[in-house]
């Protein structure tokens, strides 16, 4: 599968700024940015994924292989809307809803 992205990269200000937008991917359920701040001196980044219409099903199978331990009838169903973001500031937050 191809992505296409765009950022910028200002390396005397060192920062980082790529994203895989839906502009970009207009057939991709999902979009992705990143950003890295201070790389240099003091390292920070912050990502963010935004789920358009993201298929549920699959997304059990993902967890069970990132290692989380899921009860075996545990199923999805539907389409997963929001966005999900982790900075290294800061942890993880966000905020879905499901159809």
């Amino acid at each position: 599968m191809r992505v296409n992205y765009r950022g910028t990269m200002d390396w005397r200000g060192q920062k980082i700024e790529l994203a895989a937008a839906k502009q970009d991917n207009p057939n991709m359920p999902v979009s992705l940015r990143v950003r890295v701040f201070d790389y240099l001196t003091q390292p920070r980044w912050a990502a963010d994924v935004t789920f358009d219409q993201l298929p549920a099903a699959p997304l059990v199978e993902v967890a069970r292989h990132m290692g989380m331990s899921l009860p075996k009838e545990l199923g999805l169903e539907g389409k997963i809307v929001g966005v999900l973001g982790y900075a290294s500031i800061g942890g993880m937050q966000g905020q879905g809803s499901s159809a």
